[in-house]
């Protein structure tokens, strides 16, 4: 994106992007929602929260000990699911942009054994999980927030941190990964060091983790 002018617009800065579309970026949370903060001139309001969690981390940290840590969250639910619908949503605050994930649980790995009764998944169970982070329109506006990541439908392998409403669940710093050929495949801009890993040692780390409760 290239940067050809900034000035401040009712406590936003903005500028001109690479194909000439007026780009205002915004704060997050704010007394207002989302879409009553658009103005009728923008093309692209870019979202930014202090507060937004590192859902793509980078770490130097052993594949196999990042897997092994992740896999034995006593809250968290290791599971994978046939996702068949992948669409950005406005969040119920009108504050952010999530992506949501819908889908059936196919096979569930592991239980947390703090995984409170009304939050465990069984296999057959429709499900939605939502990442923080992505990008929709808004009244012919593009609002992006977070990490905007391309998420395909597809199988993954999804590492549930807990159930935030009725029916959905949020992920946990992990960000869900692609089942291709029994590997772990990451969706760029994530860097997540449990892509190119094998369900197999997805299984083995599972097993560790049951064996250490």
């Amino acid at each position: 994106m290239v940067l050809a002018a900034s000035f401040p617009v009712s406590g936003s800065a903005t500028y001109a992007g690479s194909q000439g579309q007026r780009v205002r970026a915004i704060s997050s949370p704010s007394p207002l929602p989302i879409p009553e903060r658009l103005l009728d001139d923008d093309d692209i309001v870019v979202v930014s929260s202090l507060e937004d969690p590192a859902v793509l981390p980078t770490t130097n940290r052993i594949p196999m000990t990042v897997l092994r840590q992740a896999v034995a969250t006593e809250f968290g639910t290791t599971a994978v699911i046939d996702v068949s619908k992948v669409e950005p949503a406005l969040s119920e605050d009108g504050q952010w942009v999530h992506t949501r994930f819908s889908g059936v649980v196919r096979e569930v790995l592991r239980l947390g054994p703090k995984v409170p009764p009304d939050e465990r998944l069984v296999a057959g169970q429709v499900v939605e999980f939502r990442f923080g982070g992505g990008e929709i329109s808004i009244k012919g506006v593009t609002v992006r927030a977070g990490q905007v990541v391309p998420f395909p439908a597809g199988q993954y392998l999804v590492l549930l941190a807990h159930k935030s409403g009725p029916t959905w669940w949020t992920l946990s710093d992990q960000p869900p990964l692609v089942l291709r050929n029994g590997s772990l495949v990451a969706v760029p801009p994530s860097t997540s060091q449990l892509a190119g890993l094998k369900m197999s040692d997805v299984r083995d780390a599972v097993r560790r983790a049951n064996r250490v409760r």
